[in-house]
């Protein structure tokens, strides 16, 4: 099923590398050797035309979200990206992790699925307004 689905092809991400420069600026620290490991070997894959199949693994508080964050600002150099998590309380930390890393920009949006129909209508009009309008 892996080889099946790794002979389909993806879109290669390539980026100029200024906002995973600016993130890892900004941060508190510096990224251990296994994650830089691990954020090179996303990178490698984000950058190659194969779909990336890929799970990041760690135990807790290993930095698994500042990779995906990272790996998310590879992405959105040329594009957007979405974090998406398994659960609200989840999604909810890794918002407050990312949030004062992540320039400022109004189209960014954090959606818990709390939102009614009609609310998250608005939010998603209003996001494609932005973006054809920035």
């Amino acid at each position: 099923m892996r080889a099946k689905a790794q002979v389909l092809h993806g879109a290669a991400q390539h980026g100029d590398g200024s906002r995973t420069q600016k993130i890892l600026a900004a941060l508190p620290f510096a990224l251990t050797r296994d994650q830089g490991k691990a954020l090179a070997e996303i990178s490698a894959d984000l950058e190659s035309d194969k779909r990336m199949l890929r799970l990041l693994q760690g135990d807790v508080g290993s930095g698994k979200t500042v990779v995906a964050l990272l790996a998310m600002a590879h992405v959105i150099e040329p594009d957007d990206s979405a974090l998406m998590a398994p659960t609200e309380i989840l999604a909810r930390q890794h918002f407050a992790t990312i949030r004062p890393l992540a320039e400022p920009r109004p189209d960014r949006r954090a959606d818990d699925g709390r939102d009614k129909a009609a609310e998250r209508r608005a939010t998603l009009e209003g996001l494609a307004a932005a973006r054809w309008t920035s």
